[in-house]
């Protein structure tokens, strides 16, 4: 299983930029197939934040190892050596109160920057760290006369299941709220997915102790089931490698823990637990009964635009025999993650990319007042650059050594600012 989601492309065009060329294929490619590990482990936003990291990382000791080789070949009356470096970290702790109000003002810009557009580009990417996460689809009913979905199709559903070719595995799932009550912890409420077992044949991704749900959980009497998630697993149960078997009561009923899923996999919506679906979707009148999420796979050489055209004559169909209840209703197929969003809309699309635009400008701001609060320390200093200047030091030699410091000063504030955006992140999980 390969996850689809790519490296930041900045990031990646710095890290290349910055390796030296005997090794940057290499080393570049084994950060790239980490990454890809990490994704299905850890998730594409913890994994971005994670690829960042090594591009800093390389950058910064690259950029220290080229700084020693140089320092004894370059004229200090022209050129920049390591010296420039220890200098402009003195001027750090020199003027502490200059440095503390640059570096908190920049990092919390970059924080919110990067936190915002990593929240952001994933929202607006529909892609899913799955193997071919992009033909993962959802299905969805919109009312064209108020303008809202209708998320109650139970009977849409059965017929999408029985006629769709180009959506295979048609499934559908639903949060389930249960109170967990297991041996040796204290009761909790937990949310659940009641999900088809036709999730798991696409999501493609096999369990780490024992099975996953299969259709003959799904039937009347079948004996009550559940899937728990890795961390669930670590966390209510100490990693116990004996716990399938074992019976955890959720609500009034005991079920018998089947398997454990894999780190990291949260399909089909960020859940833990996952129960049998057990709902008979003829049993319900059009439009309602429970809303569910209706989602598949794309067959083998179809595409979005046919199936939205073998749905439409579907829907046409449904909508002629069910006058009263589908008149104005649309079904859309979308990439699975817009199924959640509506990030296809156009409206919502500008919304996200006004925010952005916003961040930016907020960052641009705190960086020009820290630009002058910079701007007046140099201003204080000129006795000492009159005495660089009256010592042989050029004029490109000094306002080198005052990049070298306002560079010094930036990148201390973006790993601040990096430390503050991963933990955040973490606290948004």
């Amino acid at each position: 299983m390969r996850p689809t989601s790519p490296p930041p492309r900045l990031a990646r065009w710095i890290l290349e930029r910055a390796l030296p060329a005997d090794v940057r294929e290499d080393v570049s490619g084994d950060v790239e197939e980490m990454f890809h590990r990490r994704v299905a482990a850890d998730g594409a936003m913890r994994s971005r934040l994670w690829y960042w990291r090594q591009v800093l990382s390389f950058f910064f000791h690259f950029f220290a190892a080229r700084l020693r080789d140089r320092r004894d070949q370059i004229d200090m009356s022209t050129g920049f050596s390591w010296i420039d470096l220890k200098l402009a970290l003195r001027m750090l702790v020199r003027y502490p109160g200059l440095t503390i109000i640059a570096v908190v003002g920049m990092a919390v810009g970059m924080a919110i920057s990067a936190g915002a557009f990593t929240i952001v580009y994933g929202l607006l990417d529909p892609s899913l760290p799955l193997d071919e996460g992009d033909r993962i689809v959802s299905l969805v009913n919109f009312d064209a006369a108020t303008n809202n979905r209708e998320p109650r199709k139970m009977r849409d559903f059965a017929v999408w299941r029985e006629e769709l070719k180009s959506v295979q595995d048609v499934g559908a799932t639903r949060n389930v709220a249960r109170n967990l009550i297991a041996p040796g912890a204290q009761p909790e409420t937990i949310t659940a997915a009641e999900i088809t077992a036709s999730g798991f044949r696409i999501a493609r991704v096999q369990p780490a102790l024992g099975r996953y749900i299969l259709p003959e959980d799904e039937r009347p009497g079948a004996p009550p089931v559940v899937v728990i998630g890795h961390d669930v697993w670590q966390r209510r149960f100490g990693g116990d490698p004996a716990i399938v078997g074992q019976t955890i009561q959720l609500g009034d009923q005991h079920h018998a823990v089947i398997g454990v899923m894999p780190q990291g996999f949260l399909f089909p919506n960020n859940q833990s637990y996952w129960m049998p679906w057990h709902q008979d979707p003829l049993q319900y009148e059009q439009r309602s009964g429970p809303s569910v999420h209706v989602f598949g796979r794309l067959a083998p050489g179809a595409t979005l635009e046919s199936a939205q055209a073998e749905l439409t004559a579907i829907g046409a169909r449904i909508a002629e025999a069910n006058p009263k209840t589908h008149e104005h209703i649309r079904s859309q197929v979308k990439p699975y993650t817009f199924g959640y969003s509506d990030m296809d809309d156009m409206e919502n699309y500008l919304m996200l990319q006004a925010i952005q635009t916003a961040v930016v400008l907020l960052l641009v701001i705190v960086c020009v007042n820290v630009g002058i609060l910079v701007y007046a320390r140099t201003a204080t200093r000129q006795g000492e650059i009159a005495v660089r200047t009256a010592l042989g030091a050029s004029r490109r030699r000094v306002v080198g050594q005052l990049f070298i410091e306002a560079l010094v000063l930036a990148a201390v504030a973006a790993i601040v600012g990096i430390g503050l955006t991963a933990a955040g992140l973490k606290q948004a999980d």
